[in-house]
């Protein structure tokens, strides 16, 4: 049985984007209240509602940067299993996930790569099942290795459509 992990490069990647973009936002909004606060008569009360809002931006932001954090490292304790009769996909921190496909149940298997996944070498492998049609993604798998799980993939499938004939 093969394992593919999941790699953290592009979801690090957006997480340093959006710290700079918080960055960015901080001293627009710090800008547009200097303006605001000369542009009218400003007393000791605007002064503090913009010290507040300045404070609870970056209360919001250190909060949306520790959610990104704790889902990336979640997300570090993702495998896909792809062996001869079947996926096995793993997954959870808190509480522990499986799902297992029967290699009969998969009817397609495609992937898909993103700009942020391009620079970072990386993609993502979705699974098609047939009943309920439902879809198993696997996020930034290593390019190179997401390949391999892509082809190993593609071939149970051909392989049980040839058994359903």
């Amino acid at each position: 049985m093969s394992k593919f992990y999941y790699q953290p490069k592009k979801d690090l990647l957006g997480l340093a984007i959006g710290v700079c973009l918080a960055i960015i936002g901080f001293f627009a909004l710090r800008a547009i209240c200097a303006w605001m606060l000369g542009s009218i008569h400003a007393d000791a009360t605007d002064v503090l509602v913009a010290v507040w809002v300045q404070r609870i931006y970056w209360i919001i932001t250190g909060i949306c940067v520790v959610s990104s954090v704790l889902s990336i490292y979640a997300k570090t304790f993702s495998v896909l299993l792809v062996g001869n009769s079947e996926v096995i996909t793993k997954w959870g921190w808190i509480s522990k996930n499986t799902s297992t496909l029967p290699s009969r149940k998969i009817r397609s298997c495609s992937k898909h790569q993103s700009v942020l996944q391009r620079l970072c070498d990386t993609m993502t492998i979705s699974i098609t099942t047939s009943g309920d049609t439902s879809e198993v993604y696997f996020s930034n798998i290593d390019a190179r290795e997401g390949q391999k799980a892509y082809e190993r993939i593609s071939r149970l499938a051909h392989s049980s459509a040839r058994f359903d004939e």
